[in-house]
Parts: C-alpha cells; sequence; structure tokens
C-alpha cells in the first residue's frame, strides 16, 4: 500500500541568517578574514593531453521529439520548473512526489531517507546554518539537497552564493596551473612557514626564500592543495598565471554566470583583481569570490566526471493522474570545463586532502584508520569573519574516487557550515556522513 506523509518545511527550506548576508557582503568587497591555518575556536560539547577549448556555457539545445502528451497537450517542463516547491513535496514510498494543480505530479530525485538524516545532523548539532547538496555524478541527478538555518528566511542557504568560496576556489587555481602551464603537481615552492597561519603580506609572496633557511619551509603543488598551504598557491599563481588566465578558468567553472537547474541558484560573485599581489590572494581563496552549495556540488561533478559538467536536475518525471510517466529526464551535458587530464591529477591530489591533509581528521578515527571503506576526494576551506563572528566551513569533494567497482555510483558533494565562536561540528564530518548515508558505508 502507498503510504504518504509531507516532508517538513524545514528539510528542504531554511536558509542563511540575515545578518550573515550582510556581513559578508563587506567582507567580500574589503575586509581581510583569516583563512585555512586559524586556530580554531574551542569547540563546545555536543548537546544530548590538450584538447579542443570549451564550447560556450549555455542551456542545451531543446529536444527534437516532442514530451508524451498530458491530457492533450505535451508537457511543459518549463512551466513544471516555475512550479517546483520541494517543501510541498511529500513521501510517497522511497520517492519525494509534489502534487502539481494540474493534477499532475513531479517525481523528484531527493532521496527521503537521506534528506531526513542529514537534517536531523544538523538539528543535533544546533548549527546555525548548514546546507548540503549531494549530486549523482554521472546523471546529475541531485539526490541530497538539505538546509538549516536558526533564523528564519525565505531563501536556502543551498542556493544562497553570498558566502565566500575560501580555499575551495584553489581547485581553480590549481586548475589554471595544471593546464596552462605545464607545471605539474611536483612543482615546489618554499615560503615564510608563519605566512601559513596569518594573511599572506606582500613580503610573502614577493620575496625569494631558499630551502633549508630559517623558518622556511618548502612543499610541492600537491601537498599545497592537500594541506590547504595558502602560500603555495599564491606564489605558484604570482610567478606562473595573469588574472586573465585566472578569470577564464573561474568563468569556465561557472564563476560568475548562471547555472541551470530546475529551480534558481544565485550566481556566486566573482573579482580577479589586477594588482598582482591581491590577484595572488585571491588564487589562494581570500575573499573576492562567493560560492553557494548548489554551485559547489556542480564544481564537484565536473572533476568526478573527468572535466565535464552536466545540468544538474531535481525532477525525475511528470506522471499523470492515472500513473503514466508523461515526460521523464535525460542526462544533458552543458560542456567541457577542463581536460580530463587535468581533472584526473586535481583528483588524486584531493584525496591527498582526506588522507593526509586537512580532511583527514574528520575521515578517520583516533587509530588513523578510515571510516569510509572507498577513497574520498575533497578539498576543505575556512575563513571566518570577526565582526559578527562568523567562522565558514567548507567540504567540496566526491566519491569514490580513482577506479570504482562496476555499478558504484560516484556521488559529488558540498557541505557548508556556518559557526558561532563556540562551534559542534564542521563540513568535512557532515560530508563523511553525506557520503556514508548515500554509499551505505
Amino acid at each position: 500500500m502507498r503510504t504518504a506523509k509531507r516532508i517538513p518545511r524545514s528539510l528542504l527550506v531554511g536558509g542563511v541568517l540575515l545578518a550573515a548576508g550582510a556581513a559578508l557582503a563587506a567582507m567580500l568587497r574589503s575586509s581581510p578574514p583569516v583563512e585555512e591555518a586559524t586556530p580554531e575556536p574551542q569547540a563546545a560539547p555536543p548537546p544530548a593531453a590538450a584538447e579542443a577549448p570549451p564550447e560556450p556555457f549555455a542551456e542545451p539545445a531543446a529536444p527534437t521529439e516532442p514530451s508524451p502528451p498530458v491530457a492533450g497537450r505535451p508537457v511543459d517542463i518549463d512551466r513544471v520548473r516555475l512550479m517546483l516547491d520541494p517543501a510541498q513535496a511529500v513521501v510517497e514510498e522511497d520517492r519525494l512526489v509534489q502534487p502539481l494543480p494540474d493534477g499532475t505530479r513531479a517525481v523528484l530525485s531527493l532521496q527521503p531517507k537521506a534528506q531526513e538524516k542529514l537534517l536531523a545532523l544538523f538539528d543535533k548539532y544546533d548549527v546555525p546554518v548548514g546546507a548540503v547538496v549531494a549530486i549523482e555524478a554521472a546523471t546529475g541527478r541531485v539526490v541530497a539537497f538539505v538546509s538549516r538555518s536558526r533564523a528564519p528566511t525565505e531563501r536556502p542557504a543551498t542556493l544562497d552564493a553570498s558566502f565566500p568560496a575560501a580555499s575551495v576556489f584553489k581547485l581553480v587555481t590549481t586548475a589554471a596551473l595544471l593546464e596552462e602551464t605545464g607545471l605539474d603537481d611536483t612543482a615546489r615552492v618554499c615560503y615564510r612557514a608563519a605566512s601559513g597561519t596569518r594573511k599572506l603580506s606582500a613580503k610573502d609572496i614577493e620575496e625569494e626564500f631558499t630551502e633549508g633557511a630559517d623558518g622556511v619551509a618548502c612543499a610541492s603543488l600537491a601537498e599545497g592543495v592537500a594541506k590547504s598551504l595558502n602560500p603555495v598557491l599564491a606564489r605558484l599563481a604570482y610567478d606562473h598565471l595573469t588574472p586573465r588566465t585566472l578569470l577564464r578558468f573561474a568563468e569556465r567553472f561557472a564563476f560568475g554566470r548562471a547555472v541551470p537547474f530546475d529551480v534558481p541558484i544565485d550566481v556566486s560573485p566573482l573579482e580577479i583583481p589586477r594588482e598582482k599581489v591581491e590577484f595572488a590572494r585571491t588564487a589562494a581563496g581570500f575573499w573576492h569570490v562567493g560560492l553557494s552549495p548548489m554551485h559547489g556540488a556542480v564544481l564537484a561533478q565536473v572533476l568526478a566526471n573527468g572535466g565535464r559538467m552536466l545540468r544538474p536536475t531535481m525532477i525525475d518525471a511528470v506522471v499523470t493522474a492515472d500513473g503514466r510517466e508523461a515526460w521523464t529526464s535525460e542526462p544533458q551535458g552543458l560542456r567541457r570545463v577542463i581536460a580530463e587530464a587535468t581533472a584526473t591529477a586535481l583528483g588524486a591530489m584531493m584525496v591527498q586532502t582526506v588522507d593526509v591533509g586537512t580532511g583527514k581528521r574528520d575521515f578517520t578515527d583516533p587509530q588513523g584508520r578510515p571510516f569510509l571503506s572507498y577513497p574520498v576526494a575533497g578539498k576543505t576551506g575556512s575563513l571566518s569573519n570577526p565582526s559578527p563572528f562568523m567562522a565558514y566551513s567548507w567540504f567540496v569533494g566526491f566519491a569514490p574516487a580513482g577506479s570504482p567497482p562496476p555499478g558504484t555510483p560516484v556521488y559529488a558533494v558540498a557541505v557548508l557550515v556556518v559557526n558561532e565562536e563556540r562551534w559542534r561540528i564542521k563540513a568535512p564530518l557532515v560530508a563523511r556522513e553525506t557520503l556514508r548515508t548515500l554509499l551505505g558505508d
């Protein structure tokens, strides 16, 4: 027997704190928050090969064959998208289904059990603002789409691009370095060791440092990504990239451009400074760039798909009142973003993030044993704003990485957690639980 129950509105519709949006807007314009290596605030205990240039970024062409008729007329999928409101969906067996005014129903790709578990995780730790998006990489189907906010708002955090991209933007910089300059993951940089714990000064970026000198550390590009070493990415960008090149790659990844989806996504704001030192800081993930969790998941999907972007979708099918599928979704490729070799190399660096880098703490137990039985590729990001205090924590990645067993789906995930000074969980832990839920590990 088919049963139905309504999903609570907070499961799918949340949003950001009103104060956070205003404060972040000012931060992206001017203020210098602290990135990645900032000492963490005290944790509170939990409550009980060269390829052709990419084609223009555009919506795919309309299907050549008309959709099957509904009550004597084709399905107007654009009209269905306009009426889409996941908060109105109900659970029917193992699916989320939204009734529509004309008697048809939109069958959604979201997994009800994953939705409930992730929202419960946010609620358990009383996360001020949290968002999770997970996409089935090979198809573009959005299987998790969860927002949580203490303050009521009409805009879900999943779609809001006013959050700083932080070190997630290092992925774009690294793609540009690999594809445009001939560098590989072994490219080595020496830097003032102390620069990893504070804002990068002009001296940190411009001065040459000698390996073995007092106070000097050296690391490869791969280590710079895995351990989110700001001076490594900043100095490599300063020496090898131009603002024009970085802007071009950012736009390939859809920063500053609309990403087509079944509901509107905020455009992730982007400013690439011309001044060389500020340009290098931006390349390392310091301000000037915003990101929505939905866009973050699309970025991860590009890397999971060998450099190709698919259109994300939430509507699987439109069903008539008598149960006939009148329209079904098909995967739609949008464009090639980077070469497959670039995506593979970047993905390997992201696996090191989880194995030995900034994601290790949340993906291994105290004895060093991984919580998951398959490789995970990820990139963390953190940025804090002092007034009012907001600590932004990101995880963007995909799993299983490498060569998963045949028939095993690969999921691209993006998690954002915004904490106060006393925090309980951060994004990597939520990403781990998201992947465990989706892959049954």
